[in-house]
């Protein structure tokens, strides 16, 4: 990771914003909700839109929820996060499930990287600085267990709601600082891990 981020720093160090008209145009689209909105200060009626790269992310949930749930590949990465051995012993070929997950993982990186290069029109290296954390975070509140085997996108998703959330929570009590965002996201890291490692530890005991 660190000699990827030193690579692209070489390639590129400073920042540099898009002039592309086409681009300039999709990100500026807008898509309007109808039904939904609100009056702001002046007392103009503002209606509710999301940006296109909202509509991006939810249909890669809805995709990744029907592979998940449905598809032969999901079952196979929950059979290999579970226990690699017994899925190996299912017949299973577990190395190539586990660089089919690799790769759906880079793939879906790259789609993250293009949908917030839509949302901000700029690129940098020390942009989403540390989303590699957050991403982790979002998936441990999401239910994703550590161990493997365990977890689901919707889940996910509903963490990452909840992780900007209580960082805009942060925000609004006046602890703009990014180190009180990292120490909240560090805090419920740490918070899920021991919730995660209890329900292990009297799974096994049950077990037993």
């Amino acid at each position: 990771m660190f000699f990827a981020k030193g690579m692209t720093t070489i390639v590129n160090a400073t920042q540099f914003n898009v002039e592309h008209e086409a681009f300039k145009a999709l990100k500026a689209t807008r898509i309007y909700v109808p039904g939904m909105g609100s009056v702001n200060k002046l007392g103009k009626y503002v209606p509710a839109y999301v940006e296109p790269g909202v509509v991006v992310a939810l249909l890669v949930v809805i995709g990744l929820f029907i592979l998940l749930r449905w598809g032969k590949l999901g079952r196979n990465f929950y059979a290999v996060g579970g226990n690699m051995h017994s899925a190996n012993m299912l017949g299973i070929n577990v190395r190539r499930t586990k660089f089919l997950a690799h790769l759906l993982c880079s793939t879906l990186a790259g789609i993250g990287g293009f949908v917030y290069f839509l949302h901000v029109g700029s690129g940098s290296p020390s942009h989403a600085s540390g989303a590699e954390m957050n991403a982790i975070a979002s998936s441990i509140i999401g239910g994703t267990m550590l161990s493997g085997g365990v977890g689901n996108v919707i889940g996910t998703f509903f963490g990452v709601l909840s992780l900007s959330t209580i960082k805009n929570i942060v925000s609004s009590l006046g602890l703009d600082e990014a180190w009180w965002t990292n120490i909240t996201v560090a805090a419920m890291i740490c918070l899920f891990l021991v919730v995660q490692s209890v329900v292990l530890l009297r799974k096994n005991q049950s077990k037993q």
